[in-house]
This record gives C-alpha cells, sequence and structure tokens, in this order.
C-alpha cells in the first residue's frame, strides 16, 4: 500500500494536532510538507515535528508534485480561496471546520471540487471517533424508544492570541462559527437537516462577534433541540438525548471518549473507548482509505452535511445580527 505524501497549510494549534495523530499512522501517510504565510513559521514547525519540506507560501505547497493529500488549517475566512488553489491543483482536501463561513460558500466550496474532481471534506474529526459510533448505534437501534427532546452545551475559553483569533471579526470569529456550528451537527445527527430556528440569542463583545450564543431548533415532527456555546467559560460539553425510555449521554462530545445510556428502571450503562493517539486518527484513516478507494467524498461527512450546517447557521447569524465585513 502506497503511502499518501499529506501537505500541512497552518502552523496553529489544530495542525499540531494533525501532526501528533499521523505520526503513529506511518504504514498509511507521510507528512511531506508544510506551509505557512511566511518561511520562518513554517522552517520551524517542520523542525519540530521533522517534516522534510517547508515552503513558506501557501501558493509553494500547491506546486510540489508529490502531494496527494492537503490539510487545511488555516482561519476559515482563508478557506474558501484555500480550497480553490489547491483543488485547481489536483490536490485533494481535508479543511477544518468550519469548511468556510457561510451557505453561499459552502456552495462554492462544492462546485470547486466537483470541477475538478478532487475528494473534498471538513474536518469534523469528532463524528470520527469510536464512541461517536456507539452513540450513533445506540441512538438509532430504537433502545430510547421515540425521541423529541435533546440538549447540548459547548464551551471553552482560551487566552492569549488564539483567544482572540477566535473572536476577531477580521477572521471570522465568534462562538457560532468556533463551537455552535457542532452543536448543529450533533443535533442534525438527532433529528435532521430540516431545522427551523425557533429562538436564538447572543451576547455580543465590544469587537461585535458572539461571545455567547443559546438557540432552539425545532422540526417537523415536534422534536426540539435546545442549544448552548460560549468561548468564555467551560461548559458540560456534553449531548444529552431524551427518549420515552430513557436518555442517552455524548460525554465531551468535542472528541468523546464516553457514552452512557441509561435506561429507565435500570442501572445506566457507560461504554468508554479510548483514543489511540488524540482522537485525530480516526479521522485520518477514513481520508485514507477514501482517497485510496478513488472518491471524491465521504460517506461520513458528506458535503451535503456541510452546506447543511452552514445554512442553519446563516440563519442563526442573521437572528442575531451577526455579519462580516468579507460577507457580501
Amino acid at each position: 500500500m502506497r503511502k499518501l505524501k499529506v501537505g500541512i497549510v497552518g502552523t496553529g494549534f489544530i495542525a499540531e494536532k494533525f501532526v501528533l495523530a499521523a505520526s503513529v499512522l506511518q504504514d498509511e501517510l507521510e507528512v511531506w510538507a508544510v506551509a505557512s504565510r511566511t518561511n520562518e513559521k513554517a522552517l520551524e514547525f517542520a523542525n519540530n515535528y521533522k517534516i522534510p519540506n517547508a515552503y513558506g507560501s501557501y501558493e509553494a505547497l500547491a506546486a510540489d508534485p508529490e502531494i496527494d493529500l492537503v490539510y487545511i488549517a488555516t482561519p476559515h475566512n482563508l478557506h474558501l480561496d484555500n480550497i480553490y488553489l489547491y483543488a485547481k491543483h489536483n490536490k485533494n482536501i481535508l479543511c477544518e471546520k468550519p469548511l468556510v463561513i457561510n451557505e453561499k460558500q459552502a456552495l462554492e466550496a462544492a462546485a470547486i471540487a466537483k470541477q475538478y474532481g478532487i475528494f473534498l471534506m471538513e474536518a469534523y474529526w469528532s463524528v470520527f471517533v469510536p464512541a461517536y459510533d456507539k452513540f450513533k448505534e445506540i441512538l438509532h437501534s430504537g433502545q430510547l424508544g421515540k425521541v423529541d427532546f435533546m440538549r447540548a452545551e459547548i464551551g471553552f475559553s482560551h487566552p492569549g492570541k488564539r483567544g482572540f483569533r477566535k473572536i476577531d471579526p477580521a477572521v471570522a470569529g465568534g462562538a457560532m462559527l468556533d463551537l455552535g456550528v457542532y452543536n448543529i451537527m450533533i443535533a442534525s445527527e438527532v433529528f435532521g437537516y430540516d431545522a427551523h430556528v425557533k429562538e436564538a440569542r447572543a451576547s455580543m463583545n465590544e469587537y461585535g462577534t458572539d461571545i455567547h450564543d443559546a438557540f432552539v431548533l425545532t422540526y417537523t415532527n415536534g422534536q426540539t433541540a435546545y442549544l448552548m456555546d460560549t468561548l468564555r467559560g467551560r461548559l458540560d460539553n456534553k449531548a444529552v438525548i431524551y427518549g420515552e425510555k430513557g436518555c442517552l449521554t455524548l460525554h465531551n462530545y468535542l472528541g468523546s471518549q464516553k457514552v452512557t445510556l441509561d435506561i429507565n428502571g435500570d442501572p445506566p450503562i457507560d461504554y468508554e473507548f479510548p483514543f489511540d493517539v488524540n482522537g485525530y486518527e480516526y479521522e485520518i484513516r477514513h481520508v485514507c482509505r477514501c482517497i485510496r478507494e478513488g472518491k471524491t467524498q465521504s460517506d461520513v461527512m458528506p458535503l451535503d452535511k456541510s452546506i447543511a450546517i452552514m445554512k442553519i447557521s446563516d440563519k442563526i447569524r442573521h437572528m442575531i445580527n451577526l455579519k462580516y465585513n468579507m460577507e457580501d
């Protein structure tokens, strides 16, 4: 089995997590190159992680004929331009979430991937971990009976430059695109993507972006999802699904390692799934398999899902009056 050669675009925290996971998958891939907007950053990252090639521009990495897969780990306001650059150089792409900043851009990204015939997937790494598979298995098994209600919350604080980047309007910062999309994703797994945004509230910061969000999604069969996210403070970071026969909890669902099934009248059952490395390894294996099989989309995270998440996010941002200068 030929190793896939991967190029990393960006040198931040997420790129580091990807490279650490990739380092134990050496039978499947090789991290071949890294690109940053300066030679200094690219060289520092390459030296730290023993990557053989460092490029001081995104274009230089795109021109490398050895690369089979590009992992885009830049700020999401750059993602559409990055996708176009690497697609036209016939590179397969794994792009960090959010894929782009709105539905219009998501549709454009999908059209670009189709035009050039390359693989493109949004990197929701948390849907590939074993605990998430168990969560889906139980959810769709009927053990909970009729499910009409769920709640999910996710929140973290990040100090320093990384914390400011997450709220900076110049890079489409804010809690919705950073964390709220995970809430939309998990609610869509439970109830589907035909959601009505019944209510949305946000606390805005001094830069005009959202620091806390609370929103309610409703669905045609009467189901309701109560969802909350914040960039200031740590929440329980779990999703709880309530059915007529019991409830199902996905703990720390941004990379869960534990699921609890609590059927009425029975002792709760915990299912635990420790990571092999840091959780990114499952997503990477999936993408490598897709590329080897000649697929242009993932069957787990197809582009239709990414587009639907952006559509719901757009509705919420409209209700909280959050629009970025780079949007039309």
